[in-house]
């Protein structure tokens, strides 16, 4: 196989669901920052593991997305022994907060620290105002071995009813993947 497809798999729509159900065991704790895509925690509790909640706080202004912010003692205070993954979802949905440069080092440091795997929804990528950035997670030096990035050509291309998906990551990650989205 060439090197793209042993970290790249295109799916019908069931990244997210893949990558959830390859990596979530019965009593494993999985890590939602909210608000989130309700389908999430769903995934998380079939498996049989168990969703934790962060939620983003306003400071100022709530209508402004990015005034929207992970407390970090709370999010640090979710990790533990049983925590398995942590879903984060950038650009936001439904807030449309970008997490900056700097909240992507701390989630990356943070999960490294507690060896937690990270599924990142960058389905909204293209969905970014001018003046302003989207920053991967799997970029933070030493997260691209945890990460598992999914995006979408329904939301890229305003085609929502195609769903055309896929999940980057690396070989060992993607590999676990492919094989539950070839038996769904």
């Amino acid at each position: 196989k060439q090197w793209y497809q042993r970290r790249v798999a295109i799916t019908a729509g069931e990244s997210l669901y893949a990558a959830l159900t390859a990596f979530t065991d019965p009593g494993d704790e999985v890590i939602l920052i909210e608000p989130h895509f309700d389908s999430y925690s769903v995934v998380v509790e079939v498996c049989g593991g168990k969703p934790v909640y962060v939620p983003l706080k306003p400071e100022g202004d709530p209508r402004n997305a990015n005034n929207w912010v992970l407390d970090k003692a709370e999010f640090e205070g979710a990790f533990n022994s049983k925590t398995k993954l942590l879903m984060v979802n950038t650009p936001h949905n439904p807030i449309g907060k970008l997490f900056s440069a700097e909240e992507m080092e701390f989630i990356a440091r943070t999960c490294e620290k507690h060896n937690v795997l990270i599924i990142s929804d960058e389905v909204y990528e293209r969905c970014v105002f001018p003046g302003h950035v989207h920053h991967r997670i799997a970029t933070v030096p030493g997260a691209w071995d945890r990460t598992i990035t999914v995006g979408s050509a329904g939301k890229s291309f305003s085609m929502t009813g195609y769903k055309l998906g896929w999940a980057i990551g690396p070989q060992e990650l993607i590999s676990k993947l492919q094989t539950v989205h070839q038996t769904a």
